[in-house]
């Protein structure tokens, strides 16, 4: 549960923030009522949704159920939960209201109290009037993982001192350290952990706690993960490794406690750290790879360089980076592709300056004989074929198929690139 989970109780809060406080009958029973018979609010709930104690109190003196639910199965001691109500919250538990009641969601107040910043000061109360932990609302959650979402210490804390199972697996297949993870609250991951949390179990997809933070940046929950001594290796369901996720995040300090753990830099099959990094851009993530004795012609699964990842997504700092730290400019791959060709052909007029300027060569071909200057007409980038133009490069030039890059222009109705093309 996030802070805005429970829609109900937001349209609810809604509705008694702004309706009368008129009294009228109060239910003097605790039976449950149907759901199509709830009423749509009582003076009871609206009082406790308020925080208006004196009214909550007189309320119940007159006979009012503590109880007494309303639409989505809400009760006054749900609501006050939820709204951080804490003297209210006594006061219903005093009067005798149920802990354990949820509402139609299957969310108990130990639940629902998370959205809360009382929620510290609400979960002990809960637990000493008898309220389960091991409750469950419709996705398999219980209390300990949604205070753990929200990174609420002390009522972690009150849980596990109650016996909450640090263990159970929610219905996306997490543990309250999976949920405390991504929050990245260092202290909820710590008291989790010190009770005996496992940090290399994955959830349904392949994520492991240390994946969920480094891909979020949480340097001080994945500094904890290392401590405890958790494995490197595990891939998510996308292909990355802890590592491979805070690089694609650009999380520069998490990749860097990741790479003093792990010499070996391995970022997972979806690519090769380095890569990841200047496909994103991360030129600070890029250096300090290089630092770190990344192979700047490092190719991966597709037969790409960092470099030519770089080029063809236009990150200039980021090649700029590669270069100086000993990439290969005219680098081509099995399949014949450069930096260069990538470049031209997706339009990057800067990054092919950059690539020319540190010694590219200006007619390099692939396979089918087709050069920088075919590509960015083919694909009408106007401002590269002038680049390329300028720096001498041949309009005149064939390839396998016998066709100019003038021809290809024609085909594809880059009028203005056939213009430049046909000036002598």
């Amino acid at each position: 549960m996030s802070r805005a989970l429970p829609i109900s109780l937001l349209c609810l809060l809604t509705a008694c923030a702004g309706a009368s406080s008129t009294s009228g009958p109060v239910p003097s029973s605790a039976a449950p009522v149907a759901a199509s018979s709830r009423p749509e609010r009582t003076p009871l709930f609206e009082a406790a949704a308020r925080g208006q104690l004196d009214r909550v109190r007189a309320l119940l003196a007159e006979g009012a159920s503590p109880d007494e639910a309303v639409r989505h199965g809400l009760t006054p001691l749900i609501i006050s939960g939820y709204a951080g109500h804490v003297a209210v919250v006594r006061a219903l538990l005093e009067a005798g209201a149920d802990p354990n009641l949820p509402n139609d969601d299957g969310e108990h107040a130990l639940i629902t109290c998370a959205a809360s910043p009382a929620a510290n000061e609400i979960v002990p109360i809960l637990l000493q009037a008898g309220a389960a932990h091991g409750h469950v609302d419709q996705h398999g959650r219980q209390a300990l993982a949604v205070q753990a979402q929200e990174g609420h210490h002390g009522a972690v804390t009150a849980l596990l001192h109650a016996g909450a199972d640090v263990h159970h697996v929610d219905g996306a297949g997490q543990t309250a350290l999976h949920s405390a993870a991504m929050r990245g609250d260092g202290r909820v991951v710590g008291a989790l952990l010190a009770a005996g949390a496992r940090p290399d179990l994955a959830n349904r997809y392949s994520a492991r706690p240390l994946a969920l933070a480094a891909a979020r940046g949480h340097g001080e929950v994945v500094q904890a993960l290392l401590d405890a001594g958790v494995s490197l290796e595990g891939e998510t369901e996308s292909q990355l490794t802890a590592l491979g996720h805070a690089v694609v995040g650009g999380h520069l300090e998490v990749v860097r406690l990741l790479a003093d753990r792990d010499p070996t830099l391995r970022a997972g099959r979806a690519g090769a750290g380095l890569g990841l990094a200047a496909a994103a851009g991360h030129a600070d993530v890029v250096s300090l790879l290089l630092e770190r004795e990344a192979a700047p012609d490092g190719l991966d699964e597709r037969g790409l360089s960092a470099l030519m990842w770089a080029a063809v997504r236009g990150h200039l700092d980021a090649a700029t980076r590669l270069l100086d730290g000993g990439a290969t400019p005219d680098l081509q791959g099995p399949d014949g592709v450069s930096a260069l060709l990538l470049g031209a052909h997706a339009g990057q007029t800067e990054i092919v300056t950059l690539l020319l300027d540190r010694g590219a060569a200006l007619e390099q071909t692939n396979p089918q004989g087709g050069t920088a200057l075919r590509a960015a007409a083919e694909q009408g980038h106007l401002e590269t074929v002038r680049l390329l133009l300028a720096r001498g490069a041949s309009r005149h030039a064939t390839d396998t198929y016998g066709l100019r890059p003038i021809d290809y222009a024609r085909q594809n109705q880059h009028t203005w690139v056939v213009r430049a093309l046909s000036l002598p």
